[in-house]
């Protein structure tokens, strides 16, 4: 009989299993294992595992620009959690800078700028952990956006909604007194989301004629 007390154990093992775990997902030489790793990876995710590993939810996170597309797809889920996490610690602070400030902007569109720009962060942030040595040009850009649209599409209605994030980028990103803008290394960022976004969306009407 399934019981919370063996609820319990199974997640007490899988804490305890955890820097294994981890260790597959990112460096076992078999797909499958990686994918089947990356699925506890979620779980353990889902229990706070990772709560207080900043490193360890780096280390995950920059699995969305793996060169195996269903590892990137079997990512998704982990990067997704991570990006909501972002985009509501940044509402948060948003909310406690607007407490003595007139509402400029109503609260529905500003939650949707917190979400582009948490998800620019957050791109930018694992894509550096990939190549900390390396300067993000555009090319680089480029290759990381392609790569993270196409393993977060079914994730993210954000990219597919990609009318509404060449709204946001069209916003003056330079105004320092608006909340939910971005930094100009943010901009470059998603404005290769924007771009792969296009295109992915192309490629998916295509396929659909």
């Amino acid at each position: 009989m399934h019981t919370e007390a063996n609820t319990s154990r199974s997640q007490s093992h899988l804490l305890r299993l955890a820097p294994r775990i981890v260790d597959l997902a990112i460096h076992d030489i078999d797909v499958n294992v990686r994918i089947n790793a990356l699925h506890l990876v979620g779980r353990l995710e889902k229990v706070g595992a990772f709560d207080e590993d900043t490193e360890q939810r780096a280390k995950i996170a920059t699995l969305i620009y793996a060169s195996e597309p269903k590892i990137r797809k079997a990512a998704s889920a982990f990067f997704t959690s991570l990006w909501m996490a972002r985009a509501a610690d940044l509402k948060a602070e948003g909310g406690k800078k607007r407490h003595n400030k007139k509402k400029a902007v109503d609260d529905q569109k500003l939650e949707q700028r917190f979400r582009y720009k948490a998800l620019a962060a957050i791109l930018l942030q694992t894509a550096q952990e990939v190549e900390p040595h390396a300067s993000l040009d555009q090319t680089r850009i480029a290759a990381r956006a392609s790569a993270a649209v196409g393993a977060l599409w079914d994730e993210v209605e954000e990219l597919q909604n990609w009318e509404e994030l060449t709204e946001y980028l069209l916003l003056d990103h330079n105004d320092g007194s608006a909340d939910g803008l971005l930094q100009e290394d943010e901009e470059g960022m998603l404005l290769g989301v924007l771009v792969a976004a296009v295109k992915h969306d192309e490629r998916v009407r295509q396929r659909q004629r």
